[in-house]
């Protein structure tokens, strides 16, 4: 280690320091490169010098390791199921086959009502064009009749298109 520092956390102080100090100085300014070079220097010293010291394994570690290894549960073996009798096998496959029946016939009775209700909703579709078909035509019809060289020309097609007067 260097004459100018005492100790590992002297040092370490010092660059905290310095890092805080160079934080401070570039914000929102330009970077001071001569603080910036001594706190990187500084940290890198502190921190990547000698590595074995943060290397060793103290007691304190070892009962950390034992403690966590005392909490950690030990996994459960999977429970082991006893053999099924013939009898209950053969009661479980039937249930299960009623079970199978029973939802193809649910799906069946539901494919039928969806397509009852498409035959509906067409209907309800027809019927509703049809009935704005109708109140267009009326509306048209009785907006004619108002207007009275059409009315005049409707009378007049009565005449020509009806029944002849000697029929009726």
């Amino acid at each position: 280690m260097h004459q100018l520092f005492k100790d590992k956390e002297h040092l370490a102080r010092l660059a905290g320091l310095l890092l805080a100090a160079f934080v401070l100085s570039c914000r929102g300014r330009r970077i001071r490169p001569l603080l910036a070079a001594a706190a990187g220097t500084l940290l890198f010293l502190a921190l990547f010098r000698d590595p074995r010291p943060y290397l060793t394994i103290t007691d304190n570690d070892r009962f950390l390791v034992s403690w966590e290894e005392e909490l950690t549960p030990e996994p459960l073996p999977p429970p082991v199921l006893p053999a099924p009798e013939p009898a209950q096998l053969a009661a479980v496959l039937e249930r299960q086959q009623q079970l199978a029946d029973q939802m193809r016939a649910l799906e069946l009775a539901r494919q039928l009502e969806q397509r009852k209700a498409a035959v509906v909703a067409a209907t309800v579709r027809d019927e509703t064009e049809r009935t704005a078909a109708v109140v267009a035509m009326r509306g048209a019809l009785l907006a004619d009749l108002r207007n009275a060289p059409t009315a005049r020309r409707a009378f007049l097609l009565r005449e020509v298109l009806d029944v002849p007067v000697g029929l009726r």
